[in-house]
């Protein structure tokens, strides 16, 4: 098949499911009450055309957020791992599992009060 700009690939009893590009983006549009799936048998992802990563997803494992195709956050068995520097508006917590901290010097005063601010 090929499909000219503004054709749409249509699937679905009620035209659910849309592929299409209009001439200068490209679409999935998922149009019905439900979700749109993207499924993989080991990892899925989302890429550039370039295949620089933005996503990749490892089935039974890490979910991982890349910006310029290094990663800066994974989920692990545990949590989450971020790579860089982490920019909060707010964070909530006790601060009673928090480890690592520094213990002398002005970043210890600001690791305490992180912690008791938490």
């Amino acid at each position: 098949f090929n499909f000219g700009d503004n054709n749409k690939a249509i699937f679905g009893a009620g035209s659910d499911l849309q592929i299409y590009h209009d001439g200068s983006n490209s679409y999935i549009e998922d149009t019905a009450a439900g979700s749109l799936y993207i499924r993989g048998t080991g990892f899925v992802f989302l890429q550039s055309t370039t295949g620089e990563n933005y996503f990749v997803g490892d089935s039974d494992g890490a979910a991982t957020l890349y910006y310029d195709n290094a990663p800066k956050l994974a989920t692990t068995a545990t949590g989450v791992d971020v790579t860089g520097t982490l920019a909060a508006t707010a964070v909530t917590g006790d601060g009673s599992g928090l480890t690592n901290l520094p213990s002398t010097g002005a970043t210890a005063g600001f690791a305490v009060a992180m912690a008791i601010a938490l």
